[in-house]
């Protein structure tokens, strides 16, 4: 009975699990007084087409003003140590985006299951 239980024990951790990996942070509004709150935000590592979005503010993730988060777990590539990742304000028509954000995973980051990103100035593409 051991001997399977260990052997069970082994296949499955052969196997790897997508852990949560968070990322989470905060986006400004505009300059001009574009607020944030609604605007979207990808997320990618080695592939811009695998990708995450989240809505910026209430209506997405984080529920809270300014904020996004996004688990980068769920790419179809997971992003781990060592990985860099890409934050962006999508410019969904209005005109708004941001410059791009990298970021490489840190091992207190996958021991703590987030990373907490430094914060995201949106603009007005005029103004870039």
């Amino acid at each position: 009975m051991r001997q399977i239980i260990f052997i069970l024990v082994l296949l499955i951790s052969a196997f790897p699990v997508n852990a949560e990996l968070f990322i989470t942070g905060n986006v400004t509004d505009a300059a001009d007084g574009e607020p944030a709150n609604g605007h979207e935000i990808v997320l990618w590592s080695n592939n811009p087409e695998d990708n995450l979005i989240d809505i910026i503010g209430p209506n997405g993730g984080c529920a809270d003003n300014n904020c996004y988060i996004l688990d980068c777990g769920l790419l179809s590539n997971p992003c781990g140590l060592g990985d860099t990742i890409s934050l962006k304000v999508v410019d969904n028509g209005s005109g708004y985006t941001s410059r791009t954000l990298n970021y490489t995973i840190t091992q207190q980051d996958v021991e703590e299951g987030f990373a907490l990103m430094e914060t995201i100035s949106m603009f007005h593409d005029a103004d870039g």
